[in-house]
């Protein structure tokens, strides 16, 4: 649905020496075009508009080529060679060099040597062309031959044309099918017997000449000329070989024009019907495959060439108008020469194709002219040369757009304009969307169009969502302006039926009249091809650009328009209100007409803003702002605002965070805001109210939003998907974007092949869901998100507070169960704007809101939103939303099924319900509760009548709970013990039993098997037979569980004391056994006995200050205290110990031998522990050098540094190194492998010292951090040590112990921070700052500074805890 429109065009009048051309070339290196009149070559400079230098072919060549003077044939540019070869029809093939023209020069050469006769066939030429990839030449000779050479001019085939065989891919017979056994329907059997009608031959407005086209890939050529035999035309196909491979079938009325499309598909002639005058189309078998018909009437144009374009896009076709007077009776009377008058009308249509339709998008009309060259640029693909007979050369660019009407607001009706001839096809996209080649509606004007300018509608006052009528203004191929309203649509039930009985949705719109653009000067006139851009500025005024054929420059124009009635006929006025001279030709101009916003795009990419002065009377230029603007380019060395990239025919104006921006879309997919480029994939872009939608080669649809700040638009390019980006989803490949509807869903997409399909993003559902949330509007938010979708807890997620406050008008405007429903059941505890839809996250929240939210789950939401609806539904009618009611409390966690039961009951008893209804929600509670368990909860609750209410609604056999309901029907506690163990809620069974006093043999029971032990207690406190029992049960279940503690201290609470201290003693609590054995009057024997046992067992736990406690205090046991003291080594309570009992002999026996022996061993390991420390500290740091050296050099290299993934990188080589060495290992061997022993194994292996392994660093780092931990623990024992030491006088012992363990500490608290930071190297300065500023030397400052300051991460075990207190623990009197 894309139109084709005028970019730039170039005309240059009055070139007399380019009169007559016989051909052309373009030579697109410099951009010259080449032209050829009998002997004379000239060079044209477009862009100045003068002939460069003008060389004549006869005065330099040889003898041998002294005559080329005849017509030319054909000329073509070899760009390898640099050299262009002309062919005549004489037979001489001439090059010419044109590295060696010089204008400056005499004759334009600089050698004689620029001019070579390559040589002459005698028979004459009758067409050259060259091969796509200029390595082949086909020459057709005037004898009817084909030969092919190569861009050497050597002979590579030659063929005879008109031969009778088919080719050499000729069609196989098999014997069957032939016409005599085929139906031939209404025709009859006659129709087998008739024989083949012949064909006519070429008319008189056929030139004859012999046609050559090429393929697009150059491996096949097509050849047409007039058959000797029947005088019609045909087309041969051959291959790159010169071998004949097909032969078209026979066709009536075959003309002159004939084109192999690029892409290959197709080959293009034309044929007049006795009917139509059509466009065909060929297969490479020969074989017809469509055709369009002309706008003309059959006898009045003849085509004189078809032309694609290089990348198959546009179809030009060149006609001339036939002499008037000419019928179908006279043409063969004829004479050729009356085809020699100029024509009265020359045309070139240009033709896109799409969905299996060729629209004529565009038609270039020159009066009283004859064209004399039509060619495509060989390099831009929608450029074309044109060259008429007068002097005239003209060069038009063309870009492809969607014509769409423009603005953001609701009431826009997105209506796309399509471009077919003297027809404008329009949809509304809002309304409906008509797969092309239909439309909504068809505009008939009088003559093909070249633009069209729309103007967005505004609402209606009368009719609210209706649209008020809309204008186009459509700029004609003549040049000039047709204005058109659309009709506003009448009621519903008033509007007419069309003749098939349908009712009409849209009424043509009628034409308010036709105008021409005046001119700058009072007797000066617009080409029919030189106004262009033709926009809306506001309702009032037009803005465009028209080229001046005279001065050769462009003009902005602006012009009013006024709209009048005389004698009831509309009338349009224009008339040129201000102009301003460019000095440079105009690109494009955009209008954002909801803001007042134009931009200008120059040739040279720079862009500015047009306005109107104050006084509306003239028009102003400024520079387009751009913050933080780029360096200059190529393009725009002198614009001293915003330029862009390269020139780009597809921008659009747009405001973005609250700034106007320009959006650009260069032909090579990137796309800039500004001078930011935020993609470098789009294929297709466009603007909805809130956000930038694209298109991109990944096969996806990105929207962003335009609120946006600039600043972060760049991180778009370094990721497929950023914070700023709304959202990315699939599209079909090669979609591209028609049209996105404004406060609407709604995106349409056209595929490659021509189909439209509409999607609706997730982002502007989303984007329409907020809107609605945020004008309360709950209904359509809610059907939005039902048909999309959406979860329903968005609902309440956007906007907790606001929601749960209008809870009560939610459920008014809903006002439907089911959808009351859908959302209650849809409720989880979970936030959606965190997990789900993170767009729709509350910009209004605080900061401290905000980092609460981080999580997605969120604690007791549904209760609470349950809780806050169910008021709301009983407030408005409890009765109506009953069931509504009842899913909120099972829909909370845990269910309150006791709650629903309860709310049935109490209506049913208060005659609120009907029979019918109560059945309705005890129905509606089984949907979403299974049945058994809503029949327990009623029998949970005590209540027969009501769990009969429930069992009768089910499915359940009367036969199997009757008979147990019956059986409660006192409903006494007993039954009520009854009904709890038949629910297996054995607490409240306990409690209903404990209440029958002759049922404690049951209750005990009950008891010992579901261990309700605690509970019993508190119930049978009071009866202490009945808690003795009780007690000693739970005392044996407590020790069986090993937790003596608990069992001593409950056989206690109960006087149990025989069975409680046992427990106690293998509890290994002394103080509890003593006092036990105290309430149970033990005897002196028997209380050291007890003591020497548990001061043994306490001596086996290693705790031996408790042990020596028990036994001085129980047992009298000095020396075994004593002893066992020294086993603890602790030194002060056995020196105590010794001097309290008299012991004095047993400081020199015991005392000061194992304290000398234990000082010798802490001094060793402490040297060891220093040492070994010194040596991995040292190693470390030969290591994180080793790391930074490497780093320095991946970076020099270009290389990534090696990080943190080393570890990915070493398993990940290990585990491919073991896969790769066999199919040895079993499925048990890899499945141990995964077992929680063998990973600890592997991580213990990981971290093994081994100088050289890849985790040598984290290894060294973890002994560090063991030694010091385990040092840092001798703090308490040393000082212990140091002050026995000097008690016994063993001053030097002390004295050397301090010194080598503060040696140790100093140590440690030299090389702590060290040890435990990141490693940087010296002289590191602050990173150079990159941005859309930065230049080659801010990459290169950059990457210097890389490569100087290398900064390691502390990988390994992180910092142990170790105390800067270097002196509390040492005496001062061992100090030097």
């Amino acid at each position: 649905m894309r139109n084709l429109e005028l970019m730039r065009p170039l005309v240059l009048q009055n070139i007399e020496r380019l009169a007559e051309i016989q051909c052309s070339c373009i030579n697109v290196d410099v951009g010259h075009v080449y032209g050829v009149r009998d002997d004379k070559f000239y060079a044209l400079d477009p862009e100045n508009g003068e002939i460069v230098y003008e060389v004549s072919l006869t005065d330099l060549l040889p003898p041998q080529c002294d005559d080329v003077s005849n017509p030319a044939v054909s000329c073509h540019y070899l760009s390898d060679l640099r050299q262009v070869v002309v062919a005549y029809s004489t037979g001489d093939v001439v090059s010419l060099q044109t590295t060696m023209c010089d204008p400056n020069t005499a004759g334009g050469l600089i050698s004689d040597e620029a001019l070579d006769c390559i040589g002459c066939i005698d028979a004459g030429i009758a067409a050259m062309e060259w091969s796509p990839d200029e390595e082949l030449g086909a020459f057709l000779t005037g004898d009817g031959k084909l030969v092919l050479m190569t861009k050497d001019f050597d002979n590579l085939a030659e063929t005879v044309v008109e031969v009778a065989e088919f080719g050499a891919s000729a069609f196989v017979t098999v014997g069957w099918g032939s016409k005599e056994t085929q139906f031939h329907g209404t025709e009859g059997k006659e129709a087998a017997k008739a024989g083949k009608k012949p064909v006519m031959p070429a008319k008189v407005w056929d030139d004859r000449r012999v046609r050559v086209s090429w393929r697009g890939d150059g491996q096949c050529l097509a050849v047409s000329c007039v058959s000797t035999e029947n005088g019609c035309r045909k087309i041969r196909m051959y291959s790159r070989e010169g071998v004949l491979l097909y032969t078209s079938e026979d066709v009536d009325g075959l003309e002159q024009a004939l084109v192999w499309k690029p892409s290959g598909s197709l080959i293009g002639s034309s044929q007049r019907l006795p009917h139509r005058h059509d466009v065909v189309f060929f297969e490479k078998n020969g074989l017809r495959h469509g055709e369009f018909t002309l706008p003309f009437k059959r006898l009045e144009v003849r085509v004189c060439e078809l032309l694609w374009n290089t990348d198959s896009t546009v179809l030009a076709v060149w006609c001339e108008t036939l002499p008037d007077g000419i019928d179908e009776k006279s043409a063969d009377l004829l004479p050729p020469s009356c085809l020699a008058h100029p024509p009265r009308h020359s045309y070139v249509q240009l033709y896109t194709f799409s969905n299996y339709h060729y629209y004529l998008k565009q038609q270039l009309e020159w009066k009283d002219e004859s064209l004399q060259c039509v060619q495509w640029d060989p390099e831009s693909a929608l450029r074309l040369h044109v060259m008429t007979a007068g002097g005239q050369y003209c060069r038009y660019d063309w870009y492809l757009t969607t014509s769409v009407s423009p603005g953001l607001s609701p009431t826009n009706a997105v209506a796309v304009s399509v471009a077919d001839g003297a027809k404008l096809l329009q949809t509304p996209l809002r309304q409906v969307v008509v797969p092309p080649p239909m439309s909504h509606r068809s505009v008939e004007l009088p003559c093909p169009s070249s633009q069209c300018a729309a103007i967005s509608a505004s609402a209606s006052a009368g009719d609210t969502g209706a649209l008020s009528p809309g204008r186009y203004a459509v700029l004609l191929s003549d040049g000039r302006v047709a204005f058109y309203e659309e009709q506003a649509l009448p009621a519903r039930e008033q509007r007419g039926k069309d003749r098939c009985g349908f009712r009409l949705d849209t009424l043509p719109p009628p034409c308010l009249g036709i105008a021409s653009i005046p001119h700058i000067t009072d007797d000066g006139r617009w080409g029919g091809h030189c106004v262009r851009h033709l926009v809306w500025f506001d309702s009032r005024t037009l803005l465009c650009v028209a080229w001046d054929v005279n001065s050769c420059e462009d003009y902005l124009l602006a012009l009013d328009v006024s709209f009048a009635k005389d004698d009831e006929e509309s009338k349009v006025l224009l008339s040129l209100r201000c102009n301003v001279a460019l000095d440079m030709p105009a690109h494009r101009l955009v209008v954002d007409i909801d803001h007042g916003v134009a931009a200008l795009e120059l040739s040279n990419a720079s862009m500015w803003k047009v306005g109107l002065t104050e006084d509306s009377v003239d028009l102003s230029l400024s520079a387009w702002p751009c913050e933080g603007r780029s360096s200059p380019h190529p393009f725009a060395v002198a614009a001293p605002g915003l330029c862009l990239p390269v020139p780009c025919s597809n921008i659009a104006v747009c405001r973005m965070a609250d700034q106007d921006v320009i959006l650009s879309l260069t032909d090579h997919y990137r796309l800039f805001v500004n001078d930011i480029e935020i993609a470098s994939n789009c294929t297709s872009f466009s603007l909805h109210n809130e956000y930038l939608v694209l298109t991109t080669h990944s096969h996806t649809c990105r929207c962003i939003s335009l609120q946006t700040p600039m600043s972060e638009l760049a991180l778009l390019k370094d990721a497929d998907r950023q914070q700023v980006d709304e959202s990315v989803r699939r599209v079909e490949r090669g979609s591209r974007i028609v049209g996105v509807v404004p406060f609407d869903t709604k995106l349409v997409l056209q595929m490659p092949r021509g189909n439209l399909e509409t999607i609706h993003p997730r982002s502007l559902v989303l984007s329409a869901v907020r809107r609605n949330l945020n004008e309360l509007q709950f209904v359509p938010a809610m059907d939005m998100m039902r048909r999309h979708r959406i979860n329903m807890n968005l609902l309440y997620d956007y906007q907790p507070d606001v929601f749960l406050s209008n809870a009560e008008l939610f459920v008014r405007q809903v006002d439907d169960i089911s959808r009351i429903n859908l959302f209650i059941s849809d409720l989880k505890d979970e936030d959606v704007t965190v997990s789900m839809y993170t767009s729709c996250s509350n910009a209004e929240r605080s900061a401290t809101a905000t980092s609460a939210r981080t999580s997605a789950v969120t604690a007791g939401k549904t209760a609470r939103v349950c809780d806050e609806l169910r008021g709301a539904l009983v407030a408005v009618d409890e009765k109506r939303f009953l069931h509504s009611i009842l899913l909120t409390h099972i829909r909370k966690q845990p269910a309150e099924l006791e709650e629903v039961l309860a709310c049935i009951k109490r209506l049913t008893d208060s005659a609120q319900l009907s029979p019918s209804e109560v059945t309705d929600a005890i129905k509606f509670v089984l949907y979403a509760v299974e049945v058994n368990k809503l029949v327990d909860v009623a029998l949970g609750m005590y209540d027969i009548d009501l769990v009969l209410m429930v069992a009768e609604k089910s499915q359940l056999d009367p036969k199997e709970y009757v008979p147990f309901l019956n059986s409660l029907r006192y409903m006494t506690s007993f039954d009520k013990y009854t009904i709890d163990m038949h629910l297996q809620r054995f607490s409240k069974a306990l409690d209903h039993i404990s209440m029958c006093e002759d049922k404690f043999d049951t209750a005990f029971e009950l008891i010992t098997t579901h261990h309700l032990y605690q509970q019993a207690l508190r119930l049978y406190g009071k009866t202490p037979e009945y808690a003795k029992k009780i007690a000693e049960v739970y005392g044996a279940r407590l020790t069986a569980e090993k937790r003596h503690t608990e069992a001593a201290l409950v056989l206690c609470k109960f006087e149990l004391f025989n069975q409680a201290l046992p427990c106690a003693v293998k509890a290994v609590n002394w103080r509890q056994a003593m006092v036990i054995s105290r309430k149970l009057a033990y005897e002196r024997e028997a209380v050291v006995e007890l003591a020497q046992t548990l001061a043994g067992a306490l001596k086996s736990e290693r705790s031996f200050s408790e042990a020596a406690q028990v036994l001085v205090d129980y047992a009298q046991d000095h020396a075994e205290a004593i002893a066992i003291a020294l086993d603890g080594n602790l030194w002060e309570e056995a020196y105590r110990l010794m001097y309290r009992f008299d012991c004095e002999e047993l400081v020199d026996r015991d005392l000061r031998p194992s304290l000398l022996s234990a000082c010798q061993v802490q001094v060793t390991s402490l040297q060891t522990h220093h040492k070994t420390f010194a040596e991995r500290t040292d190693r470390l740091g030969v290591v994180r050098e080793q790391k930074i050296k490497l780093r320095k050099e991946r970076l020099e290299m270009g290389l990534p540094p090696e990080g943190l993934d080393t570890d990915l990188y070493s398993d990940a080589s290990s585990l491919a190194s073991r896969s790769s060495s066999g199919s040895g290992g079993s499925n048990r061997s890899k499945q141990s492998a995964r077992t929680a022993k063998n990973r600890r194994k592997a991580e213990r292996k990981k971290y093994r010292l081994r100088e050289g392994s890849v985790h040598e660093e984290e290894a060294l780092l973890d002994s560090l951090s063991e030694i010091i931990t385990t040092v840092d623990a001798c703090r308490g024992d040393t000082a212990v040590m140091l002050r026995v030491l000097c008690s016994l006088d063993e001053t030097e012992r002390a004295r050397d112990l301090q010194t080598v363990f503060a040696g140790i500490l100093k140590l440690f608290s030299d090389k702590m921070t060290t040890i435990w930071k990141p490693v940087t190297a010296s002289g590191a300065a602050a990173p150079a700052p990159l941005g859309p500023d930065a230049t080659a030397a801010d990459f290169i400052t950059r990457h210097m500074q890389q490569t100087a300051a290398v900064e390691l991460p502390v990988v390994g075990a992180p910092a142990p805890s170790f105390s800067e207190d270097l002196t509390s623990w040492r005496l001062s009197i061992l100090s030097d």
